[in-house]
């Protein structure tokens, strides 16, 4: 393989990897964290509805993952795969930044649930899309003889992402006394207005991604046909 086509091939992985990971990793963290979220957004007189209305926020994203998996592979397959996975990567980069602005039910009231919800719907919509558009990137990027190692990066990135979202959610739940996990979202609502503020990392490696995606040459598909073995 040409070493320009590597390094072409390598930039797609990466770029489709990455953004990959850090996409699920905000998507499934907020199931690990639902007991502060219910807290926090969803007030609802006792724990059990509380933690009921939060289940079920995170429920809906679910819902709209088969929508978006059929809208942005009709838009992958008429705009390109590097053009669909930038789209998914700005919606889900969206969907966290409202998650990241939103005050606590106690500051604006009904509206923090609202932000809460239309940001999960929006994370579900662009969790659907980037499956295939990831998938498919990954695999044109492959050298016809490793074109199945190169596709399985989608779910590895995807299971390591759920891993570390369950550490995560189980390093704040229980790493962390009632007390000191009070003190810190207290003190991360006095300083930036939101409990859910360090969702700015990954929205900012969220954007990095969108950058290495914008990278690669939209173009390359007769060039590596020329290439390629039947699948």
């Amino acid at each position: 393989m040409a070493p320009a086509l590597r390094s072409l091939n390598t930039r797609a992985v990466m770029a489709a990897v990455i953004g990959n990971a850090l996409e699920w990793y905000d998507f499934t963290v907020f199931g690990f964290l639902t007991v502060v979220i219910a807290q926090l957004f969803f007030p609802a007189g006792n724990d059990y509805a509380s933690m009921l209305l939060t289940t079920a926020t995170f429920g809906v994203a679910f819902v709209m993952r088969p929508i978006g998996g059929i809208v942005l592979g009709l838009y992958a397959d008429r705009a390109g795969r590097k053009a669909a996975l930038s789209l998914v990567i700005a919606l889900m980069t969206l969907g966290i930044l409202l998650l990241a602005i939103a005050p606590p039910y106690s500051a604006i009231g009904i509206g923090a649930p609202l932000m809460i919800v239309l940001g999960r719907l929006l994370q579900g919509f662009s969790a659907g899309g980037e499956f295939g558009s990831s998938t498919a990137l990954l695999i044109e990027a492959a050298p016809f003889s490793k074109r199945g190692f190169y596709g399985s990066w989608q779910m590895a990135s995807q299971a390591a992402a759920l891993l570390l979202g369950a550490v995560v959610g189980a390093l704040i739940t229980h790493g962390l006394s009632p007390e000191a996990l009070n003190f810190v979202v207290t003190w991360l609502i006095n300083t930036t207005g939101s409990p859910l503020a360090p969702t700015y990392y990954v929205m900012g490696g969220l954007a990095l991604s969108i950058v290495a995606v914008a990278c690669i040459p939209g173009k390359r598909h007769a060039d590596l046909d020329a290439r390629r073995k039947p699948a």
